[in-house]
């Protein structure tokens, strides 16, 4: 399985990705998205942003991907 982080690839555009993808010989992906916290952002914005962002991915990898699934975190923590 080949591990990415997102954010390793900020310069990269989208055809970029995909095909940096194609050339890893794998079948299987843990793709990250991790989340962040802006100041000065409402909290709820912050979480919708994070969401909407995270599905416009996730839309461009299901349609190159044969199988695809996703898992979401919890945005609550526990202290």
């Amino acid at each position: 399985m080949v591990q990415i982080n997102l954010p390793e690839f900020f310069h990269y555009d989208l055809p970029q990705l995909l095909e940096f993808l194609n050339l890893q010989d794998e079948i299987e992906y843990n793709i990250t998205f991790p989340t962040k916290t802006t100041t000065g952002i409402d909290g709820n914005f912050q979480v919708f942003w994070e969401y909407y962002n995270a599905a416009h991915i996730g839309q461009q990898l299901h349609q190159i991907a044969t199988h695809f699934i996703y898992t979401v975190q919890c945005t609550k923590k526990i202290h």
